[in-house]
């Protein structure tokens, strides 16, 4: 018999990954509310007004096929009474056994070498505009679509993550 979980106000890790099979790179994280975390990435990869719109994790997103193709992922639940530090030494704990590429960080302490590698292919990897398709550095895609396509309709709609149920059966 399934369980199920309302997905309001859970404390879990999760993984953030592409429905592309050919993008092996993911994104894993830990949170106290995972439908409010699902609905902060959708807003940061769509949203040009936030702040973390230009992050590598969101510029990769949006040149691999936007938010719509990518798909968040229970990877374990964890106690309502767990305090945020505990939660950050399993994502941690997730982190080490899966090797995700999109982290930058580590969730407890800071990995100084994977920092710098971060930094290095974020400014010197190639990239595509996901709205006018022109090739660019891709530190430099954010300025280019806050400058250049900062008014356009089509930014206004970009595709969203939608929920259909606040529900996830295991």
């Amino acid at each position: 018999m399934p369980i199920y979980f309302n997905m309001n106000r859970i404390k879990c890790v999760y993984k953030l990954s592409s429905l592309d099979p050919k993008i092996t790179e993911f994104y894993i994280g830990s949170t106290v509310d995972f439908y409010s975390r699902t609905n902060d990435h959708n807003s940061s990869a769509t949203n040009l007004n936030d702040r973390h719109y230009c992050l590598p994790l969101y510029m990769f997103i949006n040149v691999n096929g936007g938010i719509s193709m990518w798909k968040p992922t229970v990877l374990e639940i964890c106690a309502s009474n767990i305090t945020l530090q505990e939660l950050r030494l399993k994502e941690q704990k997730w982190k080490e056994k899966l090797k995700p590429t999109l982290n930058s960080y580590n969730a407890v302490g800071v990995d100084e070498d994977k920092k710098a590698e971060t930094k290095k292919k974020h400014n010197t990897t190639i990239g595509e505009c996901h709205i006018c398709h022109r090739t660019l550095l891709k530190n430099n895609i954010g300025r280019h679509i806050r400058n250049c396509h900062g008014s356009h309709k089509e930014i206004k709609e970009l595709p969203k993550i939608t929920w259909e149920k606040n529900v996830v059966v295991f």
